[in-house]
């Protein structure tokens, strides 16, 4: 994986030929990596894509998934390291700074789940998506069970998940499952401009609308949202009239 920032904008380009499947060291090295950047003043957004020519990332390595390794682990031990995936997915999630994917071309099963927990998606107009874990005798395990639906919808939702089809990207924005379509030629330099836009913005405001976004299921959204709001204003308030606060 490569590291770079620019302009307040990181990039993760993560690059694991020949399809850039996705594994636990991939995922391992893209949590380090926002984590250095966590408390860096100098990143205030991150975009994160594929090193591979119109790949994204295409999926989880099966070839891990099922070798004798996995299977000598035991139940348990498998249900332990399948957790950690879900924790270091919802640890990008809940990354403090806003996230851009830039999906550069296939996107498949675990890597259309990595896009999900980014807050902006562009995709090139040659790429396309699919989860067709089912097809393997498997679902997705990395969180596609409960959040494809908030932004495609339930009902194609299901689709994607039981049938598995490829969809392309027109479709893909037509849907909402990615929000800027472009040339395959501009989706690095267009998700770098949209980073560039978000590490302008007020860091405290910008993480306390990924929270209200990211609320618990047992935490009033409204209530959430009231406190953050009134919590910025008095910062707001502090800046313009010189008070230290009360």
């Amino acid at each position: 994986m490569t590291v770079a920032h620019e302009g307040g904008a990181g990039t993760l380009t993560f690059c694991r030929p020949p399809v850039n499947a996705i594994n636990d060291q991939v995922l391992d090295e893209i949590v380090a990596a926002l984590e250095a950047w966590e408390t860096d003043p100098a990143v205030n957004a991150v975009v994160l894509t594929g090193g591979i020519r119109n790949a994204f990332c295409t999926g989880a390595d099966l070839q891990q998934l099922f070798s004798k390794e996995m299977a000598g682990l035991g139940r348990n031990a498998r249900i332990t390291l399948f957790d950690r995936f879900q924790r270091i997915y919802a640890r990008i999630e809940a990354f403090a700074k806003p996230t851009v994917a830039a999906i550069n071309g296939v996107t498949i099963g675990a890597g259309l789940e990595l896009t999900l927990v980014c807050d902006l998606r562009v995709a090139s107009d040659v790429a396309y998506f699919s989860m067709p874990e089912l097809k393997h005798g498997i679902i997705p395990g990395a969180g596609a069970t409960q959040r494809l639906s908030r932004f495609v919808g339930l009902g194609r939702a299901r689709e994607m998940l039981f049938l598995g089809k490829m969809i392309r990207a027109e479709t893909a924005f037509a849907w909402g499952l990615v929000d800027r379509l472009v040339p395959r030629d501009r989706v690095l330099a267009t998700a770098r401009e949209l980073a560039r836009d978000l590490a302008s913005k007020p860091p405290s405001a910008v993480r306390a609308l990924k929270e209200c976004f990211l609320k618990d299921g047992d935490v009033d959204g409204f209530r959430l949202e009231t406190e953050a709001f009134a919590r910025l204003v008095d910062e707001q308030l502090d800046q313009r009239t010189g008070n230290g606060g009360s």
